[in-house]
């Protein structure tokens, strides 16, 4: 009995001991930011040049379509549901700058900057806009490969060196 006792204790210590994070899937749409700042620092000027960084019009499309939909959201209305969006962008003053993968869900970029250094802010942000942007393409790459073309894909990359995700419903019609 009492080493049955004692197993059953070293057993819930060692379970509970595991440091391993389980995260939930990250929430929103793809091509989407939250900016989270006060209403009092985001003045005009700056909004502007946020979006003419992330709203950027995508080229060669036959319609008008921008990069990222920007949504503003107050600090004191970022709450534990809005945490878990993929892509977040937090605007403080004097506050510590930082980036970070995973912070809150799965697959998700969270960047804090500081709107008081304002020296490099519109190069941050276009920093920020490439690694947005690397990151959703790395996703929906992860996402379309699980059910690709395999087949097509590896005689696209024997014939022109390129790696590329071929949906599952495509097919090869001339291959010379």
């Amino acid at each position: 009995m009492k080493y049955t006792f004692l197993f059953c204790v070293l057993f819930v210590f060692y379970s509970c001991d595991n440091k391993t994070k389980t995260l939930p899937n990250s929430t929103g749409k793809y091509s989407e930011i939250i900016i989270v700042s006060k209403e009092t620092i985001l003045n005009q000027e700056k909004k502007i040049l946020i979006d003419d960084v992330f709203q950027k019009e995508i080229l060669g499309l036959n319609r008008k379509e921008i990069e990222f939909k920007t949504i503003q959201i107050n600090y004191n209305h970022f709450n534990n549901i809005l945490k878990k969006h993929k892509n977040i962008l937090i605007l403080t003053e004097g506050g510590k700058e930082f980036s970070q993968k995973n912070k809150w869900s799965k697959n998700q970029l969270v960047f804090q900057i500081d709107l008081l250094k304002e020296k490099d802010f519109i190069e941050k942000i276009q920093k920020i806009q490439k690694l947005f942007q690397f990151n959703e393409i790395k996703n929906l790459r992860e996402i379309y490969s699980e059910s690709s073309n395999k087949k097509i894909e590896k005689i696209i990359k024997d014939k022109f060196k390129i790696d590329i995700v071929v949906p599952k419903e495509y097919t090869l019609v001339e291959n010379q």
